[in-house]
């Protein structure tokens, strides 16, 4: 009884069973023909790369026993009435696997992603008569196997070797298999004798004018068409789901001429949801590559593009590492204790209102302002919450200038220097940078601590610093803002302390 595994070196030729006399007869006999040649004769093996055909009776899908390789042409297979013998085998229920090997005394395998796995299949089992998907030039029938009997078997038709795989040069160029060029094209499936006048299309995608800040999932676009049109009709080359992240890519075997080339975006029901962009392109006899980038600008869509803003504040209040060893997060609340009182935020410091201006991509001042909570988003002070949501806007460029503010009305984080990109329908966080005079120091009504135990007393490594909670650091790099980069801070000792804080130099 053995294992399924690799095949180390094969038993030899095989015997036909009845040569010798106190040998057991043989529990099954069988035949084997190659699919559209026929009886397996040395020449039709020969030109399937087919050497030998080895038979396995698996008792399940993991142990099989009585092994048989015999040649692919077979003494009397070519007579098609005619069996050949196979092993003798213990009463029972098998599955038997016939394999066809290559000149190398190797079985054909599919690679990964050339075919489908099926579910169903789970190999030569007693109950499953059907080889894996992945096992080429194979297989499978259920034997059941009686005391003095012999089984005859139905004709196991052996689909031959992928021409790119099987060792013959088909199309008598000169080249074999993987170092034929027409092998190279659709993984080897349309063989050797294809033409390699291919034709590479890559066409990239931009969104609104080529915004930065446009992803597919700000438009109602979810999928991209490409058609080609000519003389014949049109023709769907892909569709393939919405990115702008990397280009599409296309293999094209045409015959040389002048073609056009249309793209649709689709919803997400294959509805057009744009105009139809097109451009030509002229394809020679031995191909080339197309570089081609589509735009799907605001009024390239069938109808407005119309969403809604949401924007959560972000407090880069502390810096350094916490205590798994990470950047301190931004504070996302605008009180530091929940309404149970847990704590969820270091300090005391508590923002009271928010001034939000939404501005145009360039600062300029929009047409329409954008309404929030009933009332434009204009720089006017609103009391602070954790998210907003604006009401729908029209897509296009907007930033957002935003302040928050102490319950004295002191300035304690901001963006003004850098405001904020905004787009509709995508969840975006806006950091706001705490804000310093010249000498360092934040506003008096700013301050979050005058005591370590103002951070966290339950919490060790707190340092109250210049009325700022911050947490110990190891290197200027632990200064840096997850979310900001690096705002001019150094990791530095402090006076008294064990640890090194982050620090304005």
């Amino acid at each position: 009884m053995h294992h399924r595994g690799p095949i180390a070196a094969l038993l030899g030729l095989g015997i036909l069973a009845g040569l010798g006399a106190c040998q057991e007869p043989p529990s099954y006999r069988m035949r084997w023909s190659l699919e559209g040649k026929g009886v397996p004769t040395v020449a039709h093996c020969s030109e399937s790369g087919v050497l030998e055909v080895r038979a396995r009776a698996f008792v399940d899908a993991e142990t099989f026993t009585g092994e048989v390789v015999l040649p692919c042409a077979a003494e009397g297979l070519d007579d098609p009435e005619a069996l050949v013998d196979g092993a003798a085998l213990a009463p029972g229920r098998y599955a038997l696997q016939v394999r066809g090997f290559d000149r190398a005394g190797l079985p054909w395998q599919a690679a990964d992603g050339q075919t489908e796995p099926d579910p169903d299949v789970t190999g030569c089992t007693d109950d499953a008569s059907a080889c894996l998907p992945t096992e080429l030039v194979c297989g499978c029938a259920s034997l059941e196997v009686r005391e003095g009997e012999t089984v005859e078997l139905p004709e196991f038709v052996l689909v031959p070797p992928p021409e790119c795989s099987d060792g013959i040069d088909n199309d008598e160029d000169g080249v074999v298999d993987d170092r034929d060029p027409s092998c190279a094209v659709d993984g080897g499936t349309a063989g050797e004798g294809l033409p390699v006048g291919l034709t590479e299309l890559r066409l990239e995608l931009t969104l609104l004018a080529d915004n930065p800040n446009a992803s597919c999932s700000s438009v109602p676009l979810r999928s991209l068409r490409v058609q080609l049109d000519d003389e014949s009709g049109t023709t769907v080359l892909l569709e393939e789901t919405c990115r702008t992240d990397r280009p599409y890519l296309l293999s094209l075997r045409v015959p040389e001429g002048a073609y056009t080339f249309t793209v649709l975006g689709l919803d997400g029901t294959g509805t057009p949801v744009t105009v139809a962009k097109t451009f030509g392109a002229r394809i020679n006899a031995t191909g080339g590559s197309i570089l081609e980038s589509i735009d799907f600008a605001p009024e390239d869509f069938l109808e407005p593009i119309v969403a809604r803003m949401s924007l959560s504040p972000q407090y880069v209040s502390t810096l350094g590492l916490d205590l798994d060893g990470v950047p301190v997060a931004p504070r996302g609340s605008c009180s530091t204790t929940a309404a149970s009182g847990i704590p969820i935020a270091a300090g005391t410091l508590e923002i009271a209102e928010l001034r939000l201006l939404m501005q145009g991509a360039h600062g300029e001042t929009l047409p329409v302002p954008v309404i929030l909570d009933g009332s434009p988003v204009d720089g006017s002070a609103r009391a602070c919450a954790s998210s907003f949501l604006t009401e729908p806007v029209t897509w296009g460029g907007y930033q957002l200038v935003a302040e928050a503010l102490s319950a004295e009305g002191e300035v304690c984080f901001g963006n003004t220097a850098h405001p904020e990109p905004m787009r509709p329908s995508d969840a975006l966080g806006v950091p706001l940078a705490r804000v310093y005079d010249e000498a360092g120091q934040v506003p008096a009504s700013c301050r979050e601590c005058e005591t370590d135990d103002d951070c966290d007393p339950d919490e060790p490594g707190w340092a109250c610093l210049d009325g700022v909670c911050q947490r110990p650091c190891g290197r200027d790099r632990d200064c840096e803002s997850s979310v900001l980069g690096d705002l001019g801070f150094v990791c530095q000792p402090v006076e008294g302390r064990s640890s090194s804080y982050c620090q304005l130099p």
